[in-house]
C-alpha cells in the first residue's frame, strides 16, 4: 500500500504494522504526521505433535520435525518481524537463523508460496500438513482458533519477542473526516476496542474497560 500511495493512490489516513512504512510517508513529504497507535505481538499456532511450548520454543522451532509456516518478508510485516525473531533466535543458539531462513515456509504474504485464491491459506497449510506451526500476528487468535479447531496458541518468549508497532499516518490533514478518525482511533472507545481485538493499545486511560 504504501507503493502505491508513492504511484500516486489519493489516500487520506494509512495505516501500516510497521512504523517504518508510514514514516518514510513522512520523510517524502507526503504525510503530515505520524503516530504509533497500537502494539501487537507474535505467537505461534501449533499442532499437539509440534510438542511446542514457551520453554522448549527455539529448540523445537529449529528440530527438522517441525514443519514452520510464516508470512512472508520484505512483502508482509508480519514476516519481517518473524525473521527479527528468527535473528534473536540465533545468538542464543548460533545457526539457527540459516536453519530457520531455510525451512520457513511462506504461507501468506504474496510470495511464491503463497496461495492467493484460497481464502485461509494458513487452515489449508495445516489441513494438507505442510506446517505444523505458523508464526502469526497474537491478535488474530480467536479466529485462527475458529478456523482451525484444536491449535495450541503459544507467546513467542520475552528474550526472542519482537513488537510489532502499528503506525498511522495522516496524508490530508486539511480533511476534516480524516481528522475525526485519526481522533476515533486514539480516543479512549477506539483504544479500547483494539484490546477487545487482541491488541495491545498505547493510549488508554486507566480503569478503561477492554472487555
Amino acid at each position: 500500500m504504501r507503493e502505491k500511495i508513492e504511484k500516486g493512490d489519493g489516500v487520506d489516513v494509512f495505516t501500516s504494522a510497521d512504523m517504518g512504512h508510514p514514516i518514510r510517508l513522512q520523510k517524502d513529504g507526503r504525510a503530515a504526521s505520524v503516530i504509533m497507535f497500537t502494539r501487537n505481538r507474535l505467537c505461534a499456532y501449533a499442532t499437539p505433535d509440534a510438542g511446542l511450548e514457551a520453554a522448549n520454543f527455539a529448540a523445537r522451532l529449529t528440530d527438522p520435525a517441525v514443519r514452520l509456516g510464516t508470512s512472508t518478508p520484505a512483502a508482509d510485516p508480519a514476516g519481517d518481524y518473524t525473521w527479527e525473531m528468527f535473528r534473536l533466535i540465533d545468538k542464543q543458539r548460533p545457526g539457527s537463523f540459516a536453519a530457520l531462513d531455510a525451512k520457513a515456509k511462506k504461507v501468506v504474504g504474496g510470495s511464491a508460496e503463497a496461495h492467493p485464491s484460497d481464502p485461509d491459506p494458513i487452515g489449508s497449510a495445516f489441513k494438507r500438513g505442510d506446517i505444523n506451526v505458523m508464526i502469526a500476528y497474537c491478535s488474530g487468535a480467536a479466529e485462527r482458533q475458529r478456523a482451525t479447531p484444536g491449535l495450541q496458541v503459544i507467546q513467542v518468549p520475552p528474550q526472542v519477542s519482537v513488537g510489532p508497532e502499528y503506525g498511522l499516518a495522516i496524508l490530508s490533514p486539511d480533511k476534516p473526516a480524516a481528522a475525526r478518525l485519526v481522533l476515533a482511533i486514539m480516543s479512549a472507545e477506539g483504544q479500547a476496542t483494539l484490546a477487545r481485538f487482541g491488541f495491545d493499545p498505547v493510549a488508554l486511560p486507566a480503569g478503561v474497560p477492554t472487555r
